[in-house]
């Protein structure tokens, strides 16, 4: 977990690690993290976090899946391509992707103010949970899962099974043609 708890202006978000890339990637990146609690007030009720970028790097292949509030999810690849949008085509992701994002308000007060939103370091999960006015972030390493604390557990346990569902109705349905998006593309 990031200790820095400095506040953030919330006009000067940013995504301080594309490192002058302009890729698709991080773009979309720099969209989910630069996302206002303004144009989701009808989801919010008492919930703080609006949205939820989870970035992995595991064994050398990076990808973020963004959970927002309003039942939206998308997964993209740094290397290109994703699948867009499933929250909208499916009414049961939907559901667990807003009851994610509105569980992730339990956790908050525990975790560190993001100092910068790196892409995560190999074997590395970054949460960064996405308010009016701050990020807040935690890191979860696949050496050490099991010894973390109970809040980054949890965001673990209920991204995968949000994941599981989300990639159990992509197996199952053949959205490859009108989900897949080819950043390369975009």
């Amino acid at each position: 977990m990031t200790d820095t708890k400095e506040d953030r202006n919330p006009d000067e978000r940013d995504v301080s690690n594309d490192d002058g890339k302009n890729s698709p990637y991080m773009g979309l990146r720099r969209m989910v993290l630069g996302l206002r609690r303004n144009d989701f007030e009808a989801y919010m009720r008492e919930h703080n976090v609006h949205a939820v970028l989870i970035d992995t790097n595991m064994d050398g292949i990076v990808y973020s899946v963004a959970c927002i509030v309003d039942g939206t999810i998308s997964l993209y690849y740094e290397t290109g391509g994703g699948v867009l949008g499933m929250g909208q085509k499916y009414p049961d992701l939907a559901m667990a992707t807003r009851a994610f994002v509105y569980s992730t308000d339990r956790v908050l007060s525990k975790l560190g103010v993001a100092d910068h939103t790196l892409l995560p370091e190999a074997d590395e999960r970054a949460f960064y949970l996405i308010t009016q006015d701050k990020i807040y972030k935690a890191v979860s390493r696949k050496s050490t899962i099991s010894e973390e604390s109970p809040e980054v557990q949890m965001l673990n346990y209920l991204s995968e099974k949000v994941m599981s569902l989300f990639l159990s109705l992509y197996n199952a349905k053949d959205v490859s043609d009108e989900n897949i998006a080819d950043q390369r593309n975009v």
